[in-house]
């Protein structure tokens, strides 16, 4: 059985969900993990994050990576979304990630993150064939998504 793990590293919060493929088009979700290391704490004015928030985050990803290293993961994906897209020193936050924890980090564009977001709400709500809105309201930024059938 595949596994997949997804991180969404956040302004305030890493939320870790792990799911393994049922079948061709679904998914079991085996184990969730959110933690609040605050990335967006005390960023300076032009948005810089902070050393001691950056730290915080990189020890609270190592420690949930270590948490579900048992579960044989085939492909993780850690997403970053507006507390680093808006920083000056996200690269360097980049590099200190894959430094401990060997892993890469991707920041999401607003118009994939708030795609992504969507495709969740679809997967654990069943939304109809009526409009929807969808309000992602986050420590950073805030995405709002109409989708008309």
């Amino acid at each position: 059985m595949e596994r997949f793990a997804a991180i969404d590293v956040g302004s305030n919060s890493l939320k870790l969900t792990v799911a393994a493929r049922t079948d061709a088009q679904g998914f079991e979700v085996i184990a969730t993990e959110y933690r609040v290391p605050q990335l967006g704490r005390d960023a300076g004015a032009d948005g810089a994050l902070d050393a001691d928030a950056m730290s915080r985050t990189i020890e609270a990803l190592s420690s949930v990576l270590e948490s579900v290293a048992h579960l044989e993961i085939e492909r993780i994906r850690v997403v970053a979304t507006q507390a680093v897209r808006g920083a000056p020193n996200r690269t360097d936050f980049i590099r200190l990630v894959h430094s401990a924890c060997g892993i890469e980090m991707e920041v999401l564009d607003p118009s994939e993150e708030a795609g992504l977001s969507w495709s969740a709400i679809c997967g654990e709500q069943d939304v109809g064939d009526e409009p929807s809105v969808l309000i992602d309201v986050g420590g950073g930024s805030a995405e709002c998504l109409l989708a008309i059938g």
